[in-house]
């Protein structure tokens, strides 16, 4: 659901959807009182995973934990090379 955001429209967002999204702190709805838009998306087949140990500081629903993957070092085309 998109929204372009007034006061009236994020009030009614907060009445209808607070409890829904689990969001009870005032100060969450304040911060977003000058927000131009605003998105909420339903998730279905949502399913428990375990613990992933990680430090939220914020109220994001979830966050992308990209993997550190060692980047193999490339060799140059000319190490190939053998003197005859």
């Amino acid at each position: 659901m998109f929204y372009q955001l007034t006061p009236a429209v994020l009030t009614d967002i907060q009445t209808t959807y607070a409890a829904e999204l689990g969001i009870d702190d005032p100060d969450f709805w304040s911060e977003r009182a000058h927000a131009a838009y605003g998105t909420l998306t339903r998730v279905s087949h949502v399913r428990r995973l375990p613990p992933i140990p990680f430090v939220k500081r914020d109220q994001r629903a979830w966050i992308v934990l990209q993997n550190r993957v060692v980047q193999p070092q490339l060799i140059p085309a000319h190490a190939y090379t053998t003197a005859d």
